[in-house]
C-alpha cells in the first residue's frame, strides 16, 4: 500500500520504457517486439494504478527516463512521505516512534511502547516463543543541527548520523520476515528495537528527566538496559550506515563513559577599575576544558 512507500531525503526515482534487443529471424523479432510492447503497457497501467495518474499521462512520462526527486516522487503518487523530514532529539521521539508503531502493526505485529520513554518493542512472533530471541535495533533520534539543509523546524534536530536509515533498516527486515512462509520457517524469535537517545547531547533536558526522577540514564540503551527491555533479548543485533563499504560485520566491546556536568560561578567587577575582585567564569571554564583535553 502507498503509506508504507517511503524513502530518504536524497533517494531519485526514475520510470522508463522497457529497453532491450532482438536478433534472428524477423518473425522472431516481430515476437519480441510484441512483448516488450504488451510489457511496456503493463508497467504503465501498474504505476498509473499505484499512483492515481492516468494511464495515458504514465505512457507520455514513460516514453524517455523520467527522474524524479523524493519531493517529486510524493508529487506523482509513487511513495507516500521523506522519513528524514521530521528529525527529533533522544526521549523526544514521539512523531518517530508512532511512525515506527504504525509501520509495526500495518504488518499485523504488536508493539511495546514506552520503553525508555518513547522506545518501541515488536515480536515476530508472540512473546516467550520456545528459543533465542533476537533483537534487531535501530536508533529514533537525531542531532541538534538547526542549520543543516535537512534540519527540521520544529526541533532543529537533523539526522546527519544515519538514524533515519538505521530504522528504515528495521522496517525493512520487519517487512521481509513478517512474511507468514518466512516468519514460520525461522526458529526463536525476532525482536524489532526502536531505540531512543543513542545521541548524548541535550543534556540539561536529560538532567532535569533524572531529577524529576522519569531517567536513570542519559543514553538510550543504558535506560533501556536499566528498566528491563533486554532481560528477554538473547542476541542483539545493532547496525549503522557506512560510506563507502559494501557491508561489515563487527562484533567487539564497547566504550562506556561518566557524564558530569559542572557549573562555573563567575563574579562580576568592573573591569577598568578592579578587575581583581572579580572571576571570569567563562576563563575558568576554558582552562578546565583545556587541561582536560592535554
Amino acid at each position: 500500500p502507498k503509506e508504507r512507500r517511503l524513502c530518504l531525503p536524497n533517494t531519485r526515482f526514475m520510470i522508463h520504457q522497457p529497453a532491450g534487443g532482438a536478433g534472428g529471424q524477423a518473425s522472431d523479432i516481430a515476437i519480441q517486439a510484441k512483448e516488450i510492447l504488451r510489457t511496456r503497457e503493463r508497467i504503465a497501467r501498474v504505476v498509473a494504478k499505484q499512483t492515481g495518474k492516468s494511464f495515458e499521462a504514465v505512457s507520455t512520462d514513460m516514453e524517455r527516463d523520467y527522474w524524479m526527486s523524493a519531493e517529486d516522487a510524493i508529487e506523482y503518487g509513487i511513495v507516500s512521505k521523506i522519513i528524514a523530514c521530521h528529525a527529533e532529539l533522544g526521549y523526544k521521539e514521539v512523531r518517530t516512534s508512532g511512525n515506527f508503531v504504525a509501520q509495526m502493526k500495518a504488518l499485523g505485529l504488536g508493539a511495546e511502547e514506552g520503553w525508555a520513554i518513547t522506545g518501541v518493542k515488536s515480536y515476530l512472533k508472540p512473546k516467550g516463543t520456545d528459543g533465542p530471541t533476537l533483537a534487531v535495533i535501530g536508533e529514533l533520534d537525531a542531532l541538534p543541527i538547526p542549520t543543516h539543509p535537512d534540519a527540521w523546524k520544529e526541533t532543529g534536530a537533523a539526522h546527519c548520523c544515519g538514524h533515519n536509515a538505521q530504522l528504515t533498516g528495521v522496517v525493512g527486515a520487519a517487512m521481509a520476515l513478517a512474511d507468514p512462509e518466512i516468519r514460520e520457517a525461522i526458529g526463536g524469535n525476532i525482536c524489532f528495537m526502536a531505540a531512543p537517545a543513542e545521541e548524548f547531547v541535550d543534556i540539561e533536558f536529560k538532567n532535569r528527566l533524572m531529577k524529576e526522577g522519569k531517567l536513570g540514564y542519559g543514553g538510550g540503551k543504558c535506560e533501556l538496559i536499566r528498566v528491563g527491555a533486554f532481560d528477554d533479548i538473547n542476541i542483539a543485533l545493532g547496525h549503522h550506515i557506512f560510506p563507502g563499504a559494501d557491508f561489515g560485520i563487527y562484533n567487539c566491546s564497547s566504550n562506556g563513559f561518566v557524564n558530569k556536568t559542572v557549573t562555573f560561578h563567575g563574579r562580576a567587577a568592573h573591569a577598568a577599575a578592579f578587575p581583581h575582585e572579580g572571576v571570569d567564569a567563562l576563563n575558568a571554564a576554558t582552562a578546565a576544558m583545556v587541561n582536560i583535553a592535554l
